[in-house]
């Protein structure tokens, strides 16, 4: 599949252009420049051609600051890496001398490129000797936010892109997994260590990452999108609109994942902003994997595990053992061993259990133990149990009575510590429902 990387200075139109083509908003698109600071990949679609669309960070000469560099370094690669070039520019304003430029690295590349004068709806400043001063060919006046020109870009590139036949989504039976939680507790680290190369800027400014990434890898014979998220912070500490949007983004990450893996730091895990990340996951019925961060720095990690343990029962007591994993992200971890135990735990989340051995569980239990009596003297009964759905489990018991009573709490958690117990469903979150009915075998 060819690729095309959209490239120019910032606040050009580039993320417009880039979602426009995809057909969803994946890049954050704001009138502030240097929002876009990390490359962003999807599938883009004209008509009856696919490619690959890379969205860019704007090209900074003047404004600069530690991360800058970073930035000019993903954007050159991307550039190499590309097949075709959408070298976009302002139609409103004169030619910069960013434009001009970046126009002559492109020009020394010697690629494939289509020169796009952005934002030309209304009243254009350049013209189109203007655009022919840059070198690059004859330019086409588009309006990204309108699709205006589309079918000038359509007919420029169909010589070089050839149509494919329908494809199915590119995540489709994929295994997605989220790394989520609070700014520079590490996640571009963990990004980048398990690819084994830097595709996500890394900083310590807080929010440097804004728009979630995407990659996908196959790690133990499972194919697997793992996605890269902005760092979530208090609600009273976000004051840029531009965060507000990465926020988004991220809650739409989780909502986009099967796994959500909460990587929080090792000096303060398990703080108020982790459990609020916590709950949101666990209210999509995501697979929460709690992950501790730079356990390097820690001198007793026995010790240090132990409290874990007790913060985890006590703090997030809804997931009943749950399995948290410690690592050093900028240390040489095992990577494959990290998603050995998260897909371990991903087939358990999608467990389905036959309901005859689930009966024979059910039989061999109430055997065993003495039934609560009820209200009133109602004896309760129950006649069959079977799984309804997973992610997560679910169970629902079926009762012989038809009134509905309420079932003692400690009764319900020894049938959910029982069910753990038997099937091994150690570390994920399970739910069971009771069914009140004269004849329990109709529902």
């Amino acid at each position: 599949m060819k690729k095309i990387a959209i490239i120019g200075r910032e606040n050009v139109g580039k993320s417009t252009l880039f979602n426009k083509l995809c057909q969803k908003e994946l890049s954050i698109v704001n009138n502030q420049p240097g929002v876009t600071r990390d490359y962003v990949k999807h599938i883009g679609k004209l008509y009856d051609l696919k490619f690959e669309l890379i969205d860019t960070a704007g090209w900074y000469l003047k404004k600069k600051n530690e991360i800058t560099p970073k930035i000019k370094t993903n954007t050159s690669l991307t550039i190499e890496e590309a097949d075709l070039i959408f070298f976009v520019v302002d139609a409103r304003t004169v030619l910069s001398e960013e434009d001009i430029i970046l126009a002559k690295s492109i020009r020394k590349l010697q690629k494939n490129t289509v020169l796009l004068a952005n934002k030309s709806e209304s009243k254009k400043t350049l013209t189109e000797a203007d655009l022919r001063k840059l070198g690059l060919g004859e330019g086409i006046f588009i309006s990204a936010e309108h699709k205006l020109g589309f079918e000038d870009i359509y007919q420029v590139i169909k010589l070089d892109i050839q149509s494919e036949p329908e494809l199915v989504e590119e995540d489709a039976g994929n295994l997605s997994i989220a790394i989520i939680g609070r700014p520079n507790v590490g996640k571009s680290t963990l990004f980048n260590s398990i690819l084994g190369f830097e595709r996500s800027l890394v900083s310590d400014i807080a929010g440097t990452t804004r728009d979630y990434l995407l990659y996908e890898i196959n790690t133990n014979g499972v194919t697997i999108n793992l996605i890269d998220t902005a760092g979530v912070r208090r609600k009273s500490k976000v004051q840029e609109k531009i965060e507000e949007l990465s926020i988004t983004k991220t809650v739409e990450a989780i909502k986009a994942s099967d796994v959500v893996l909460l990587l929080m730091d090792s000096e303060n895990a398990f703080e108020k902003q982790d459990l609020i990340l916590a709950n949101l996951a666990l209210r999509y019925n995501k697979l929460l994997v709690p992950i501790i961060n730079k356990q390097d720095l820690i001198e007793d990690i026995d010790k240090f595990k132990e409290e874990v343990k007790y913060l985890t029962t006590k703090r997030l007591s809804q997931i009943k053992d749950i399995s948290t994993i410690f690592i050093s992200a900028q240390e040489n971890f095992n990577h494959k061993s990290l998603f050995k135990k998260i897909i371990n735990l991903w087939n358990l989340y999608n467990i389905k259990i036959p309901t005859s051995k689930l009966n024979n569980w059910l039989n061999d239990t109430l055997a065993t133990y003495s039934l609560p009596i009820m209200k009133n003297n109602i004896k309760l009964k129950i006649k069959y149990v079977k799984q309804n759905s997973s992610c997560p489990p679910t169970f629902v018991f079926f009762i012989n009575l038809s009134i509905k009573v309420e079932i003692n709490k400690n009764f319900e958690k020894f049938l959910t510590n029982s069910l753990r117990a038997k099937f091994s469903l150690h570390g994920i979150p399970i739910k069971t429902h009771f069914i009140f009915s004269k004849n329990p075998f109709i529902v």
